[in-house]
């Protein structure tokens, strides 16, 4: 199952009030919905794959209107063969859709409601359904964070953007800034940041998908830094075997050309020592310098014997 198929089930299975339930439906009806004229007279048909979503509806319309709409159930033969669900309202399909504040005259409002925005519940349970209608959210273990809610109508994404912006100077004083762009023939409400993300489904109250997407976040953004840190690691050792093989390349060449023997008994300490020792570290060399030699030494003075054994080397012909 996808994450945003588990947040949305998470947003259908909770408890709404009279007022909630018009809310959330009103939205789903708006961002998912097609509305119908024919001699028979109105129709509104609400089209999901998710069997959960659609239980929701029908329950919410029954418990509202009293009303049992049809259900029709199609089987996708091109694809993967699954299931389409679809309501039918058909009876008293304007008082309804006009009790959920949405017609003007016989089409749909562009704009949400005044009602939605005077009631931080109500509020609430409208962008919940918005998201179930039209909405989908990354999966933490990806690579970007992304959660967005589409339409076709950017009047409409700029009501539910203030909407949005509403709840965040009110009593839940969230920083979530939503963000709209378009995207072929559609717009785009979105925000990308993991914070804003876990915010926006704590606040819709899907404390389940909230903790989850933490979790993964957390256990994925672990294994991303151990990662670093080894290949930081391996850059290190590369990067340390490079230096100790140029360094005894010059040396064998002062061997070679009797020139070590000439030199101070400092750098021929430290030259026998890096021979010996030839995948050490500077670090190491140190502690391994004042075992074999007796004598104190930095790392600094280490490193520049070893640069000055390399001088030595390049100048000779």
């Amino acid at each position: 199952m996808s994450f945003s198929r588990e947040v949305k089930i998470e947003l259908c299975e909770q408890e709404y009030d009279l007022g909630c339930k018009k809310a959330f439906i009103s939205a789903i009806i708006k961002m998912n919905s097609s509305l119908n004229i024919s001699n028979k007279g109105l129709s509104v048909d609400i089209s999901f794959q998710n069997a959960t979503i659609i239980k929701k509806i029908y329950r919410f319309l029954n418990d509202i209107y009293h009303e049992k709409p049809q259900i029709i159930v199609q089987k996708n033969m091109k694809l993967n063969k699954t299931h389409y669900y679809t309501i039918r309202i058909f009876n008293n399909t304007l008082a309804i859709l006009e009790d959920l504040k949405l017609m003007d005259g016989l089409a749909f409002k562009s704009k949400i409601d005044l009602c939605y925005f005077q009631n931080a519940n109500w509020a609430k349970a409208y962008i919940a359904g918005s998201f179930v209608a039209a909405g989908s959210v990354n999966s933490p273990s990806k690579a970007n964070y992304h959660l967005e809610i589409q339409s076709s109508d950017l009047a409409y994404l700029e009501d539910l953007k203030r909407l949005i912006d509403l709840v965040n100077k009110g009593k839940y004083a969230l920083s979530i800034n939503f963000k709209i762009i378009k995207r072929r023939s559609n717009y785009v409400l979105y925000i990308k940041s993991a914070r804003e993300i876990v915010d926006f489904l704590n606040y819709l109250q899907a404390t389940t998908s909230m903790f989850n997407f933490e979790d993964i976040r957390m256990q994925r953004d672990f294994v991303n830094s151990i990662n670093r840190m080894n290949n930081m690691d391996v850059a290190n050792e590369q990067k340390v075997q490079k230096a100790a093989n140029e360094q005894i390349e010059a040396i064998n060449k002062l061997i070679t050309i009797n020139h070590l023997k000439r030199l101070d008994i400092g750098l021929r300490n430290i030259a026998n020592l890096r021979l010996k020792y030839s995948d050490a570290s500077l670090s190491e060399l140190v502690s391994l310098y004042e075992k074999e030699y007796q004598i104190k030494i930095s790392r600094s003075a280490i490193n520049h014997r070893l640069k000055k054994l390399k001088d030595i080397a390049l100048k000779i012909k």
